[in-house]
């Protein structure tokens, strides 16, 4: 789903059609913050002259539903190719779909040959309420995928009833955060601890947690003090139909991290514990503190190896 809320589950919108509508997509990017790059696009199903999701998928009938979602990735894969796309693409599946991998996987990985595309810059995005059917079933079928290289992101987290629970019995590599818990973050306390304890769950399991559905600055700036670094949303840039849009990148605690961290760096100081801000000096902070932070510890074992390697 994209970040304000547009429906893509297509099971939603299902009537009888006789064939497959015309359709096309928009691409919105997900922002690394820390390194001013694009991470991914995900790919958001349009008309062929750029009309709402609803109404194309509104027109996809029973008895052609599995087809539409199948074609939908491979177009997805050769748009996003021919558009120039060097980095990953998230493609969402229709509920189920992701169940039956030796039918779509092999015309998958075609597409994504024949257009120069990578596997492994390929994420599938599934909702967290399909995964709380069955935990073994859908890890069994998701490692089919990830064999050949694809990665797995869980969208919408936060909106079922399984939460850290999810987390427990299958680990994906994205973790997008509903916007629900987003929307107005930055003045309801309740919603900031219940996403800090996620953000620190996924931090301890290696999940790359990616806030979705950002459109204020109060939003993107209480997420990037708790040391978030990827993000979606309206703030960063729009949808851009048939392309690819260039997003904005705001000035972010952790970039002043990273200069800091630099310095050190060339100093011969390569223990992340000890990399402070100056304004984090000023302010008397103690580096015990800031060790202990998991934003902060994350970021800069992150620096630290992209450094190193």
């Amino acid at each position: 789903m994209n970040p304000q809320g547009e429906v893509i589950e297509l099971g939603r919108h299902v009537r009888t059609a006789a064939k497959l509508p015309a359709f096309s997509f928009a691409f919105q990017p997900i922002v690394d913050t820390v390194a001013c790059r694009v991470h991914a696009y995900e790919a958001l199903i349009r008309g062929a002259c750029n009309e709402p999701a609803s109404q194309v998928l509104g027109s996809v009938g029973v008895d052609t539903l599995h087809r539409f979602d199948d074609d939908a990735r491979v177009k997805a894969i050769g748009l996003a190719a021919r558009l120039g796309a060097r980095c990953s693409l998230n493609l969402n599946f229709l509920p189920r779909s992701i169940e039956d991998p030796d039918s779509r996987l092999p015309e998958l990985l075609e597409a994504a040959a024949m257009h120069g595309f990578e596997s492994n810059r390929i994420v599938l995005e599934v909702t967290e309420g399909e995964v709380i059917d069955n935990y073994k079933c859908f890890a069994d079928h998701i490692n089919v995928y990830r064999s050949k290289g694809m990665r797995v992101a869980i969208d919408d987290f936060g909106a079922g009833y399984s939460g850290l629970n999810l987390l427990a019995n299958f680990q994906p590599d994205e973790l997008k955060l509903d916007m629900q818990l987003i929307r107005g973050i930055e003045g309801h306390g309740p919603r900031q601890a219940i996403v800090r304890a996620i953000v620190q769950a996924c931090v301890d399991l290696g999940i790359d947690v990616i806030a979705e559905g950002v459109e204020t600055e109060d939003e993107f700036r209480w997420f990037d003090d708790e040391g978030v670094t990827l993000f979606q949303g309206y703030y960063f840039a729009r949808p851009g139909f048939e392309s690819l849009p260039a997003p904005y990148y705001p000035c972010t605690r952790p970039q002043r991290w990273r200069s800091c961290a630099l310095r050190s760096l060339r100093r011969g100081d390569d223990n992340p514990a000890t990399w402070l801000c100056e304004e984090d000096r000023q302010a008397g902070v103690p580096s015990s503190t800031l060790a202990c932070k998991p934003s902060r510890r994350h970021f800069a074992l992150r620096l630290h190896d992209a450094q190193t390697n």
